[in-house]
């Protein structure tokens, strides 16, 4: 059975696509990533998506981590980006302190977290949502 659209905070990882981020599924904020990831290669039909639910402090830590990505990005759009080397995060040089402890804090906060439901995800953007569509609902832990 097929869900509403529903919001898509962050995109925190793409390939063709979507693959990780923070996304509502049935009005509850979850962390949805591509199980693609897990693929030797890349396969275009593969659209299924694990989803974890996060607590309402995690996702305000995506959102931010999230914001100081875009701040990056928009220097990189504008023409202003500093010189940066290849191997550091796609943040601005004032913002990888907080971004290096948000995303520690984030990671952390993921690593003891199973994922519950597999599901398709549509995606649509600006305004950026998805439609998921449930698979499989795994185990409790």
């Amino acid at each position: 059975m097929s869900t509403a659209f529903e919001t898509v905070y962050t995109i925190g990882d793409w390939y063709d696509g979507p693959r990780e981020g923070a996304a509502d599924f049935r009005g509850v904020p979850h962390r949805y990533r591509s199980v693609y990831l897990d693929a030797p290669e890349w396969n275009p039909d593969e659209d299924r998506f694990e989803l974890t639910p996060i607590s309402a402090e995690l996702l305000t830590a995506m959102l931010e981590a999230d914001r100081l990505w875009r701040r990056w990005d928009d220097a990189r759009r504008a023409g202003t980006l500093p010189e940066m080397p290849e191997d550091v995060p796609r943040v601005l040089p004032e913002d990888r302190p907080r971004y290096a402890a948000l995303t520690a804090d984030i990671d952390a906060e993921l690593a003891g977290r199973i994922p519950t439901i597999l599901a398709h995800g549509i995606f649509q953007y600006r305004p950026d949502r998805v439609q998921w569509t449930p698979v499989e609902t795994f185990p409790a832990a």
